[in-house]
């Protein structure tokens, strides 16, 4: 899902950068027609406030203020044509690319967010408008190489947008709907990012996806990944750059498969948050050990079923209690080898007790997280999730398997430790 997020953030941005110089001409229209109307009305106050004061002037001052007078109403009436020929432009111009060139004029637009974006992005048909932010692309391509983050080449049936314009310019750009069917294609993960860069913060209120069909590819992991995503349909309500993880996992419904495998999310409004489960079965072992690491690693073969039940109320530092449960059938240990006395010990006492259990176990554990942890995270580990549910599973399997807890917690920070070593020196390499 992880490559969901980073896909969701470029395809979201782009078009509100092409909608943003429109806007910007139609509150130039606007300031002109304004000032026009200053300018008369400012002509007019003049005239009347000089009256009083003309009874007591000689012939020869009332003659000049006459010339003057008349002089400056000349100089208002020119630059009221001037302006009001500018404001008539302007509104004619941006109707023209409207009605009549709409598709050469999101063309040009896509092609100067490419030039500074690199995304190439093309499409057989275009309606839409101008004024008020509605976007629909059909038959879209999407391609992005050499990028030092990620790279894609996509395909989508649709994609339509529809932008509240009067909120584009605002801190927060506002969006109604975001609607993506038949994406298809590859993505290529380059490097892990763990804070997203937004270019520009959006809100939208209703993300909606269907019929998506991914190949992922993470090159960005000591060891490369790569499997199958597919989303029979994703609804998320709303969906906020600064959270967008957050709003995935958690003020989402999805359904499809991931590594060949069937997975759902589920959330329900409640009185005072929301409540959400998350589903997938039949996954295989060394995929799930790729993420969480820990007691994983020591496991070649098998499968895993899990089911994550949540439940926060909405606030300002949400708290989200969650309970895991895993259930691991025909599993394969391997010998575990650990960086010092302690970790192999509670390691060799935890695989000991997984072969004692190998046909089937199920754990479950509890994990408290909160919504801040997740703000401008680029992915569900960079959130910390991934940490937070190897501790607590390896603590639960520790209290199974009746090795010291104290050793369990001290194994635990020598591997985090680790982690955070590895991860700075491939920051160190990375170019």
């Amino acid at each position: 899902m992880e490559a969901l997020f980073l896909l969701l953030g470029d395809l979201i941005v782009l078009p509100i950068a092409l909608f943003i110089p429109v806007l910007v001409e139609g509150i130039a229209a606007v300031a002109v027609a304004f000032a026009s109307f200053l300018e008369s009305a400012f002509g007019i106050a003049m005239g009347f406030g000089g009256r009083d004061r003309k009874a007591d002037l000689s012939p020869e001052a009332l003659e000049v203020i006459k010339q003057k007078t008349q002089r400056r109403r000349k100089f208002q009436k020119r630059l009221s044509l001037i302006l009001g020929a500018t404001l008539l432009l302007l509104v004619a111009i941006v109707a023209l690319l409207n009605f009549v060139f709409f598709e050469a004029t999101v063309r040009w637009g896509l092609a100067r967010i490419e030039k500074r974006s690199g995304v190439k992005i093309t499409f057989t048909s275009a309606t839409g408008s101008l004024f008020s932010g509605q976007l629909t692309l059909k038959g879209v391509a999407l391609q992005r190489e050499e990028n030092a983050v990620s790279n894609f080449d996509l395909r989508a049936d649709e994609f339509t947008l529809d932008l509240a314009m009067t909120k584009l310019l605002a801190r927060t750009a506002r969006i109604e709907k975001v609607f993506i069917s038949g994406l298809q294609g590859e993505f290529h993960r380059v490097a892990a990012v763990e804070r997203m860069k937004i270019r520009k913060r959006y809100e939208v209120s209703h993300l909606h996806l269907e019929k998506v069909a991914l190949a992922i590819r993470d090159t960005s992991r000591p060891e490369e990944l790569q499997f199958p995503l597919k989303i029979a349909t994703l609804d998320s309500q709303p969906l906020r750059s600064r959270f967008a993880v957050f709003d995935i996992l958690f003020r989402s419904n999805a359904s499809g498969e991931i590594a060949g495998r069937p997975f759902l999310i589920r959330t329900a409004q409640t009185e005072r948050g929301r409540e959400t489960t998350w589903q997938a079965e039949g996954l295989p072992v060394a995929f799930v050990g790729r993420h969480l690491g820990g007691p994983f690693d020591w496991l070649q073969g098998g499968t895993i079923d899990v089911r994550v039940e949540d439940k926060w109320k909405i606030a300002d530092n949400a708290q989200i209690e969650m309970r895991w449960n895993f259930v691991l059938r025909n599993l394969v240990v391997v010998t575990p080898e650990g960086a010092s006395p302690t970790s192999r010990l509670v390691a060799t006492a935890i695989a000991a007790y997984l072969r004692r259990h190998a046909e089937k176990l199920e754990v479950g554990f509890n994990l408290t997280l909160n919504e801040n942890q997740f703000e401008s995270a680029a992915s569900v580990g960079a959130a910390g999730l991934w940490d937070a549910t190897r501790e607590g599973l390896a603590r639960e399997l520790g209290r199974l398997s009746g090795a010291d807890p104290e050793q369990v917690d001290r194994s635990i920070k020598t591997g985090i430790n680790l982690i955070k070593q590895h991860l700075e020196n491939s920051r160190k390499k990375s170019p």
